[in-house]
């Protein structure tokens, strides 16, 4: 439940998008900590009245109740690793610190974002990006995924070229459980404060491989159901702003779009990092 204090968020990642044939909303989620009700508008009753909802991935219902009961479960359905190689040291350091082994051992040293939802499963969190599905799925909207398997690996294979892989090996032998923690719960904090105020997302975020690929095959779909109005389209919020964005995409495309702040409607343009 969300504080009063939490209830209205500073610079809000919500935007309406104007198309011949009625509006459609872009909402930049971040997996971690913030809930629906925190935004100055009812995101919740925007869905319920859509025609479609575009997320990066779905799930089916049984994947959504399993992750209330069997989180780590769900994210192994949800995002499956393929690779296989991790060495036993490393395994044993992931399941101290909770990893089953039906996850461990899919794994490869460079699936380091596996760490990244330990700290909001460990707390009981429904990240954003599921809240959105719950809605959908209740209210029996279509769901059409943004994302496949296929392009999540071949964006992030440009971002390994372009940065360097990361190692979960390296990150175990120079970091005791403790540490990595502290270090996650710290960086969750971080981002959930920085969300809120509405802060800008850094350039090498949003002029990653990892978004940038993306937000390019995405945007085919995008303005396929933007076109036909009440489209509800939820991914990171690292996909919406810069020169490469979805919100820049669309305005080329000769579409307005418009932030929303309860209030009123802010020029896009005013918000985009």
């Amino acid at each position: 439940m969300s504080t009063a204090a939490q209830a209205q968020l500073a610079n809000p990642s919500l935007f309406r998008v104007s198309g011949p044939s009625g509006d459609s909303f872009l909402l930049g989620t971040i997996h971690v900590g913030v809930d629906l009700s925190e935004f100055p508008v009812d995101v919740r009753n925007l869905i319920q009245k859509s025609r479609v909802v575009l997320p990066e991935l779905d799930m089916t219902d049984e994947e959504l109740s399993l992750y209330q009961t069997d989180p780590f479960r769900a994210l192994a359905k949800h995002n499956p690793f393929f690779r296989a190689n991790l060495d036993v040291q490393t395994k044993a350091r992931l399941m101290q610190l909770g990893f089953p082994d039906y996850i461990v051992t899919t794994l490869g040293d460079s699936d380091c974002g596996v760490l990244a939802p330990l700290v909001e499963i460990r707390a009981g969190k429904i990240p954003m990006d599921l809240q959105v599905l719950q809605i959908a799925h209740a209210n029996h909207l279509p769901v059409q995924a943004l994302d496949t398997n296929q392009l999540r690996e071949q964006a992030r294979a440009g971002q390994d070229q372009a940065q360097g892989a990361c190692s979960l090996k390296q990150i175990f032998s120079y970091y005791t459980d403790a540490q990595i923690l502290a270090s996650l719960e710290a960086s969750d904090s971080a981002e959930i404060n920085s969300y809120r105020r509405g802060d800008p997302i850094p350039n090498d975020e949003l002029n990653s491989p990892l978004a940038t690929i993306r937000n390019r095959a995405w945007i085919p779909a995008v303005e396929t159901e933007v076109k036909l109005g009440r489209a509800f389209i939820a991914v990171g919020q690292v996909h919406l702003f810069g020169s490469q964005g979805l919100i820049q995409l669309l305005v080329q495309k000769g579409y307005t779009v418009t932030q929303m702040n309860g209030s009123r409607a802010r020029a896009a343009g005013e918000a985009v990092h």
